[in-house]
């Protein structure tokens, strides 16, 4: 079995060209934006995805060398938005690390009326 690491053959796995090659339109694709959560680091990480259940193998697999994900292993899902299409996962994704806040992440989760309003601002 070889690492997902050696996957890829572009310089950066989330590259415009290769999604669209793996991908095509990855425009009306249904997409999430997602929050991880590390035990051992006590630390969050906000993304987007088309593929939650890939993007997650990825992350816990170090395959993002160099990236804040790969310093640990033990990510778990936190949070899950749904969204319409990438478009709108880009802004959710880009509101919810500009609020730079964890109380902000936790109350995603408590509070569905913060998802919604978030959705109908980016729709």
């Amino acid at each position: 079995m070889h690492s997902l690491k050696q996957n890829s053959s572009l310089a950066h796995p989330d590259s415009y060209r290769e999604v669209r090659a793996k991908r095509g339109n990855t425009f009306f694709m249904k997409h999430c934006v997602y929050i991880i959560f590390s035990k051992s680091l006590d630390k969050f990480y906000v993304g987007e995805t088309s593929d939650l259940t890939k993007r997650l193998e990825e992350h816990k697999a170090g395959f993002y060398v160099n990236s804040f994900t790969s310093k640990t292993n033990d990510w778990i899902l936190f949070f899950k938005i749904d969204c319409q299409n990438i478009s709108q996962a880009f802004k959710i994704e880009r509101h919810i690390k500009d609020m730079k806040s964890t109380k902000y992440i936790h109350n995603l989760r408590e509070y569905p009326e913060i998802v919604i309003k978030l959705k109908n601002k980016y729709n």
